[in-house]
């Protein structure tokens, strides 16, 4: 009996020792953050999406998703404007990672200013640390030149596993462009469906009053 139990412990402690990250992973989540930050700085959204675990892409697609099928005036869906052409019929086969890298895409050209800073932008990774958890936090210090003002900050980016290695979490600005796109969103629907319930309860003009009958 004490052989069998003494086998078990030493398996399990082997196992969770294994689970633990070392030197390797944090070799790995160094050349994955250079990767990552080369895709931002060139605006290859594509090869940022494929550096993103699933979890994130899942997580930016629910606070997005449910606008593409909006319409504007002119008949044309959001997800033909910035899903690259995309057409609603087209949504369900457009995996996580397409949307994510279309959306982003779409708007670095539609906005000047992003599109600017994300040329300017540099990024060296400075520290890496995991929790208990085993989750990663890749310290890195980013500069970019936004209308020519060079800017510095310091930033943090979450990693998780995956099945083949780590996949990176959603940043604060990344998850902050999703969340302020949708807040215009719903203010533009909620000033249209406000307009047009005024137009629907405003009363209807008076009739003309009749013309006096002609004097005899």
């Amino acid at each position: 009996m004490r052989p069998l139990l003494l086998l078990c412990l030493l398996l399990t402690s082997s196992l969770a020792w294994a689970g633990k990250p070392g030197r390797k992973d944090e070799a790995a989540l160094r050349a994955l953050h250079d990767r990552y930050a080369h895709a931002i700085e060139v605006a290859d959204w594509e090869a940022a999406a494929a550096l993103m675990h699933p979890e994130a892409l899942a997580r930016f697609r629910e606070m997005l998703g449910d606008l593409m099928t909006l319409e504007g005036p002119d008949g044309t869906t959001l997800a033909t404007v910035l899903l690259d052409g995309t057409r609603v019929d087209e949504l369900e086969g457009l995996d996580d990672a397409g949307f994510y890298a279309r959306f982003l895409a779409s708007m670095t050209r539609m906005v000047p200013a992003l599109q600017e800073a994300m040329a300017s932008t540099r990024m060296e990774t400075r520290a890496i640390a995991f929790d208990a958890a085993g989750e990663a936090f890749v310290v890195y210090d980013m500069t970019m030149s936004p209308m020519g003002v060079e800017v510095h900050k310091l930033g943090v980016t979450s990693a998780r596993r995956t099945d083949d290695g780590w996949g990176f979490l959603l940043s604060g600005d990344i998850a902050g462009l999703a969340q302020g796109f949708r807040a215009q969103i719903e203010q533009l629907q909620a000033a249209e469906n406000a307009s047009k319930a005024d137009t629907t309860e405003a009363p209807a003009p008076a009739p003309p009053a009749p013309a006096p009958e002609p004097t005899p």
